[in-house]
């Protein structure tokens, strides 16, 4: 899943994920790790990845701060073995 979007500084991120088994949506537990520019990685688990529906998932990130190209890695654990990795930009503003 790779987002590939642009934000600007202060914006609220959602990603999501979508786990297939054999064409199908199935749950897994699932678990988010976002590394910012600067190299800072927070990982999001439980309560802050909301399920959905079967097999989707998201996770609103805080207002962004930080400019530059972000990256995430989606895993699911449990019944299902999975992983999906992206990335977004988030521009630095003019003004302020």
């Amino acid at each position: 899943m790779s987002c590939d979007e642009e934000f600007d500084v202060g914006d609220a991120v959602v990603l999501e994920v979508t786990w297939l088994a054999a064409g199908v949506p199935a749950d897994a537990t699932t678990v988010l790790s976002v590394r910012d520019p600067a190299g800072v990685l927070v990982e999001y688990s439980g309560a802050a990845v909301v399920a959905m529906s079967t097999g989707r998932y998201r996770v609103a990130l805080p207002a962004v701060q930080t400019p530059g190209r972000w990256f995430y890695r989606f895993v699911a654990s449990g019944a299902l073995v999975a992983a999906e990795e992206g990335s977004f930009y988030v521009r630095a503003s003019r003004v302020l």
